[in-house]
């Protein structure tokens, strides 16, 4: 969550003019403000992502918007996917 918080930093250091932040808070129908909470709900949202995109279910109200988040929301997914999955069957495979 805290990377995914980071890759919108990234992308405004590295000249995008967009990231999925200002997406996020401009997307009209959710109505989120990240500086409520004193700063804290932009956090959730980052923690929200990264849990929705690791368990694939991927609703799709937080988008990558630029090419370094495709990429890294990319390794995130992969990362939920393939390597979770292993780990839980291996630790069922000791276990059992």
């Amino acid at each position: 969550g805290c990377l995914w918080y980071m890759m919108a930093s990234l992308s405004i250091s590295l000249g995008y003019s967009q990231n999925w932040r200002h997406a996020d808070e401009n997307d009209e129908l959710l109505s989120i403000s990240h500086s409520d909470f004193g700063g804290f709900a932009a956090y959730l949202r980052s923690i929200y992502w990264a849990i929705v995109g690791m368990s694939t279910v991927g609703y799709g109200d937080i988008v990558p918007t630029n090419i370094i988040e495709t990429t890294f929301a990319t390794v995130v997914i992969l990362f939920g996917g393939l390597v979770l999955p292993a780990v839980v069957g291996g630790l069922a495979a000791v276990v059992g």
